[in-house]
């Protein structure tokens, strides 16, 4: 990722910890990712005891939206 990118997935990291659930967030992945099979149903089940700042520390760790 370049500085721009960076930038903004760190804004976009702010915003998402601020205003959504779990729930929300795998909603947001399964609208801004490529889907293969049925992605939104295997991240439910990876993150499901998972809270969104853990969610969003790994995002966060992984310079990614892959949380996974």
């Amino acid at each position: 990722m370049d500085t721009r990118q960076t930038e903004v997935m760190k804004k976009v990291e702010n915003i998402l910890k601020k205003h959504l659930t779990r729930e929300d967030y795998l909603t947001y992945l399964e609208l801004v990712t490529k889907q293969v099979g049925d992605s939104v149903i295997e991240l439910r089940e990876k993150t499901k005891d998972l809270t969104i700042d853990e969610i969003m520390n790994q995002v966060a760790e992984n310079d990614s939206i892959d949380p996974l």
